[in-house]
């Protein structure tokens, strides 16, 4: 995410595609190595030097065609955002984008964790004092109204989904913010999720089985759930200062395998175009 700044807007092209780029090894580039500070926010199974990690990963940045991105400070984004609250929605991977947010800003002014007992869990605020500004995340895995089920008194990996009703927390909790980055993806590849609009069943994904309801792919979930979200802040009269981002949903970073089933993530580098064109073409052969 970048926010302009007065100090850096010349760094910026209007018609400069950040998206369209490429990795680039660059040893002056770190912001913070957790071998020599230790940021405060974040757990210790979070740090990956502290684990063993290999740290040539540090010295990658991205370098858009054509134009640069201006390096993060956090102490001009602590500016920028002073009087504001930002939030980041979705699940453990906007967490972790949060944490990684976190640990930067920390290094300007040590964040005040605020717990909220009546969404214990759900809802996380680290208040910046000396700047009056807040950092949040909301857990919302689908974004809309969803319920797990449960059989034999267990919630197994199958979940009722309303495409149509925006998450009723999140909701309540968007009048708060001045930005939100939302994001959403792994959960729609559950087991199996059932579909539904106007409170009736649709359709269902990743449900070869059901044979009498309409088979639909992760992306159609995904694209309501988001149309969904969309409509409701642009119709919420209460967020008429809210500024929405959104993130494209993240790769996995595990390789050989998944997390449950011997997958490791031990890479230290970016994978290279060919890479990318073969670990896409062995994905599509295990489709078939």
């Amino acid at each position: 995410m970048i926010l302009k700044h007065p100090s850096n807007v010349g760094a910026f092209k209007e018609d400069c595609d950040y998206s369209k780029g490429k990795w680039v090894w660059d040893t002056e580039r770190n912001i913070y190595n957790s071998s020599e500070w230790i940021c405060p926010t974040r757990p210790t199974g979070y740090n990956c030097e502290m684990n063993g990690k290999d740290l040539e990963y540090l010295n990658w940045r991205w370098k858009p065609d054509g134009c640069e991105l201006p390096k993060f400070e956090p102490y001009s984004f602590l500016n920028i955002i002073r009087g504001k609250t930002l939030a980041f929605v979705g699940d453990s991977l906007s967490l972790n984008q949060l944490n990684s947010l976190l640990c930067l800003v920390s290094q300007v002014e040590k964040p005040i964790e605020i717990l909220d007992e009546m969404i214990e869990g759900k809802f996380f605020t680290w208040s910046f004092p000396l700047h009056d500004t807040k950092l949040n995340f909301v857990w919302s895995r689908f974004l809309v109204e969803a319920k797990q089920i449960v059989e034999k008194g267990e919630p197994i990996d199958v979940y009722e989904v309303q495409l149509d009703k925006i998450n009723t927390m999140f909701a309540n909790l968007l009048p708060k913010f001045h930005y939100i980055v939302i994001s959403s993806g792994n959960w729609w590849f559950s087991k199996k999720i059932y579909l539904y609009e106007g409170g009736k069943l649709i359709g269902c994904i990743n449900c070869k089985d059901e044979k009498k309801l309409t088979k639909h792919e992760t992306k159609f979930g995904l694209q309501k759930a988001f149309k969904t979200v969309f409509q409701y802040i642009s119709k919420c009269e209460e967020c008429k200062e809210l500024f929405t981002l959104l993130r494209t949903y993240s790769p996995s970073h595990f390789e050989k395998g998944s997390w449950f089933d011997g997958g490791y993530c031990r890479r230290s580098h970016p994978l290279e175009n060919e890479e990318n064109a073969k670990q896409k073409l062995r994905s599509q052969w295990k489709n078939l």
